[in-house]
């Protein structure tokens, strides 16, 4: 640290005080642009358009970094890419190539330090904005990398950074954060079409029997048909009771289910009925008998 330029006086508690105050000015970030504006740093990229991805930190002197586990999501946690791996090396060369870094440049007793990769902008569906998220471990002196050009697989490269990470002093570990605005105009513009498709649905072309309904249209018409569902069923319920109470309240009426002249035997009732039948008969006889004798009085012959 001493030969990065710190004070070659200070000693012990001083040393760290100084290393603390350094720590505590030092930053890091990220910058995502498009490579044809990199002046005017628009924010707004087409698909395919090669996109300029920078890290910067400004840290002190002595303290190296590497940039590791970049990874790429929608913002939401549904998508996600990772783009550099935990050795710092590109996870698909066509897709971010591996980053690039600048020698770093004194700025008192801190040191500005770049690492930088061109890229083609791409997007996750249904989001305009991609959102990207590098970790920098800072070591004490340079940090190990590994040749990432090296024909020695993967496995034996993670191995070996192991092993050169263990003899390096980590520090602490960072992240930097950032996010750009991918659009595709064939995508929007089809999403165009199709939006002015569903909203004139009502006008078909000629032999068009085809019927579009939305998923609101649909579960309102659903909601419509339950509601009318159960007022039918309690109107019916209604009648029902309503119906039932009147049979039982005519019921309390007395009635005779036989004719109080029934001929059958057997029964009291049939025995009174038969009683008044023979009283009638017999009050029908006398009568007759009473009208013919007055009737022979009245046209009689006096002698």
């Amino acid at each position: 640290m001493k030969d990065a330029g710190w004070s070659k006086e200070l000693e012990g508690k001083q040393l760290e005080e100084e290393l603390e105050e350094a720590l505590a000015s030092a930053r890091a970030w990220m910058e995502v642009t498009s490579a044809q504006n990199e002046i005017t740093g628009s924010g707004v990229l087409q698909v395919g358009e090669t996109a300029l991805l920078v890290i910067k930190s400004t840290l002190p002197a002595g303290v190296g970094w590497s940039v590791t586990d970049c990874v790429a999501y929608d913002g939401l946690g549904d998508c996600s890419q990772r783009l550099i791996d935990q050795v710092g090396c590109p996870i698909d060369p066509l897709l971010v190539p591996g980053l690039r870094y600048v020698l770093p440049r004194p700025i008192a007793l801190m040191r500005h330090q770049e690492a930088s990769t061109m890229f083609p902008a791409f997007k996750f569906p249904d989001r305009d904005r991609v959102h990207l998220k590098c970790s920098l471990k800072l070591c004490k002196g340079p940090c190990p990398r590994v040749d990432c050009d090296d024909d020695d697989s993967s496995e034996n490269r993670t191995g070996k950074f192991l092993l050169e990470t263990i003899e390096a002093e980590v520090i602490d570990r960072i992240e930097v954060f950032n996010s750009m605005e991918v659009i595709s105009p064939e995508i929007d513009n089809l999403r165009d079409s199709e939006s002015y498709l569903s909203d004139n649905s009502g006008f078909l072309l000629p032999g068009d029997r085809t019927v579009c309904v939305s998923a609101d249209k649909m579960a309102l018409a659903f909601c419509t048909l339950g509601v009318v569902f159960l007022v039918a069923i309690a109107i019916a319920a209604v009648g029902l009771l309503r119906s039932r109470r009147h049979c039982n309240s005519g019921s309390a009426t007395p009635y005779y289910s036989r004719s109080l002249f029934s001929s059958s035997s057997g029964s009291s009732s049939s025995a009174f009925g038969s009683k008044l039948l023979h009283k009638e008969a017999s009050l029908s006889s006398e009568h007759l008998a009473g009208a013919s004798s007055s009737s022979r009085l009245q046209y009689g012959r006096i002698l």
